[in-house]
Formats: C-alpha cells, structure tokens, sequence
C-alpha cells in the first residue's frame, strides 16, 4: 500500500508539472503562426501531447485508487 501511495502522488507532481509547462509555454513564446502551430501540437483537444500525457496519468490515478480503497 505505501508504494502505491507514492505512486499516486508522484503521478500528482507529474500532472501538475505538465500543466505549469503548459501555461509557461503559453506566457512565454511570441505568438506568431509557427509558434500557434506548435502550441496546437501540445495543446490539441483529440491529439496533443499534453492531453494524452494528462490522460494516461489520471487513468493511472484511477487504477492506483482503486486498488487502495
């Protein structure tokens, strides 16, 4: 049970620290039409990185709530 406890919180650092990227990526890059292109990569609804990156991490913070419980 412990490894899971810390399962889940480094699964926590890891989604926060995805979207602090995020958000510095968007508070620090000029914007013109390259960098939108880029950002759409990263931020897109059905296939951006950060999407799916925070998708696979909350599945996962579901799988290791359910087995603590």
């Amino acid at each position: 049970k412990p490894e899971r406890m810390v399962h889940l919180g480094v699964t926590t650092i890891s989604l926060l620290l995805l979207l602090v990227a995020g958000g510095f990526l968007i508070y620090k890059l000029p914007y013109d039409s390259s960098t939108m292109a880029y950002l759409g990569v990263i931020f897109g609804s059905s296939g951006g990185l950060l999407t799916y990156s925070a998708n696979r991490l909350l599945r996962m913070w579901d799988q290791a709530l359910q087995l603590t419980s």
